[in-house]
């Protein structure tokens, strides 16, 4: 979004939500490098961080329970081998 005034043009973020078809929020994020602004974009960044952190720790938690319901699989026998 832009708006001019006095022959300058001062550039806003929107933030825009979809809520159902058809239906949407929009919320100011003020003026592109203002402190509000900033502190918008470290707060989605940290957002996107923590979604990240979360597939990552789902995809970890998948692996260990293929991995136990696997193991009976496998016999575990790790002691040493009888010697002639």
């Amino acid at each position: 979004m832009t708006t001019s005034k006095a022959g300058k043009t001062y550039y806003y973020a929107r933030l825009v939500k979809e809520e159902s078809v058809g239906k949407q929020t929009v919320r100011s994020l003020g003026r592109i490098g203002s402190s509000q602004h900033l502190a918008w974009e470290r707060s989605i960044a940290r957002r996107d961080a923590i979604v990240e952190l979360e597939q990552q720790l789902k995809l970890l938690d998948e692996l260990m329970q293929r991995q136990q319901e696997r193991s009976h699989l496998v016999e575990r026998d790790f002691s040493e081998p009888e010697k002639d």
